[in-house]
């Protein structure tokens, strides 16, 4: 019976009644999906067991060590910087704070100006205020490794 009384609406009329059906339908769309937003917002992917993930990320504080050696050491120390650091060292003299390779005559000057410089000293010291102990750091980052080798 109601296929019949569609049939005899005139041609206008449809679009009229599917209009008016329109925000009735938009409303159901709506709530359904208010329904299902819960549903797929429940797990979480971070929240995994990775107690079980053996990784200790520990931040070595090359800052400390540079700025902390004893000047009158300093050709003993730039031994000791490329044992311990490697390409780090002639990549932070050459690329970071551009005095030249450890290998030139006058690098050890070139270093000491560096340290003793008082603008690098303020920031020095601002560094170590705000990074006065880095366990929080290394807590954060040994738990960003594990879940990273969690997940890939």
């Amino acid at each position: 019976m109601l296929v019949a009384y569609f049939i005899l609406l005139p041609a206008n009329s449809y679009s009229n009644l599917i209009n008016m059906t329109r925000p009735v339908h938009q409303m159901m769309v709506f709530l359904l999906g208010l329904l299902l937003l819960p549903a797929g917002c429940r797990h979480n992917p971070l929240d995994v067991k990775i107690s079980g993930i053996d990784v200790k990320v520990q931040v070595e504080r090359f800052d400390r060590e540079l700025f902390e050696m004893r000047q009158d050491t300093i050709n003993r120390a730039i031994d000791f910087f490329y044992s311990r650091y490697g390409d780090f060292f002639d990549i932070f003299n050459v690329h970071v704070i551009q005095i030249g390779q450890a290998s030139s005559r006058r690098y050890p000057s070139y270093l000491s100006m560096f340290i003793n410089d008082p603008t690098n000293q303020d920031v020095y010291a601002y560094t170590n205020e705000v990074f006065s102990s880095m366990d929080p750091v290394n807590e954060q980052l040994t738990d960003g490794f594990r879940h990273y080798l969690y997940h890939y």
